[in-house]
C-alpha cells in the first residue's frame, strides 16, 4: 500500500515530486487551489509538464486532489449551487491537467431543505458537471462528520449518491 501525505502546492506544482521523494511519500493529496476561496487560477503548462514527468519517473501514485470546502451542490441557496457547479468543473479541469487519479469531494449540506432534497440536488448537479466536463479523474465521496445539516454522513446516504 502506498504511503503518503497532504502536500502544499504553494511553492509550485512542479516541486511536489521532489518534495515527496525527499520525505519518502509514494503518493500525496493536494488542494489544486485555495480550499477556502472561489478563485481558480490556471496551472503553468511548463510546470505541469515537469510535474507529470517527475511523478511518472518516481512512480508516485495515486495522486489525489481534494476539492475546496466552499463547494455545496446541495445548498438551499441557488447562487451557492451555481458557484459550486462552476467550482467543481474547475476542480476537475485542474485535476485532469496534472493527471490526478482521484478528486475527493464532501457532499455538502442541505441547510434545512431535508436529506432527500439535498441528496437529489447533489446527484443532479454532479451528473451535470460530469456530463459537461467528461473528466478523466475519478470522483470520490468523502463522508462528513455529521454536524448540522451535513450530507454523506451514513453509508446509506453515500450509497444513495452512488446509485
Amino acid at each position: 500500500m502506498p504511503v503518503g501525505m497532504h502536500l502544499s502546492v504553494s511553492g509550485g506544482i512542479h516541486k511536489l515530486p521532489d518534495i515527496a521523494r525527499k520525505i519518502g511519500a509514494e503518493t500525496y493529496q493536494i488542494f489544486a487551489s485555495s480550499p477556502t476561496s472561489w478563485r481558480y487560477g490556471e496551472w503553468d503548462p511548463e510546470k505541469v509538464a515537469l510535474f507529470r514527468q517527475k511523478r511518472t519517473e518516481y512512480g508516485q501514485q495515486p495522486l489525489v486532489v481534494h476539492t475546496g470546502y466552499l463547494i455545496n451542490l446541495a445548498s438551499a441557496k441557488p447562487e451557492v449551487r451555481a458557484k459550486s457547479l462552476v467550482a467543481l468543473g474547475q476542480e476537475f479541469k485542474k485535476a485532469d491537467a496534472i493527471g490526478a487519479d482521484y478528486l475527493v469531494y464532501h457532499p455538502g449540506k442541505h441547510l434545512g431543505d431535508g436529506v432527500e432534497v439535498g441528496l437529489e440536488r447533489i446527484i443532479n448537479n454532479v451528473l451535470a458537471v460530469l456530463t459537461e466536463h467528461q473528466p478523466r479523474t475519478l470522483l470520490l465521496l468523502e463522508n462528513s462528520e455529521g454536524s448540522g445539516t451535513c450530507l454523506g454522513v451514513s453509508f446509506e446516504e453515500l450509497t444513495a449518491l452512488l446509485t
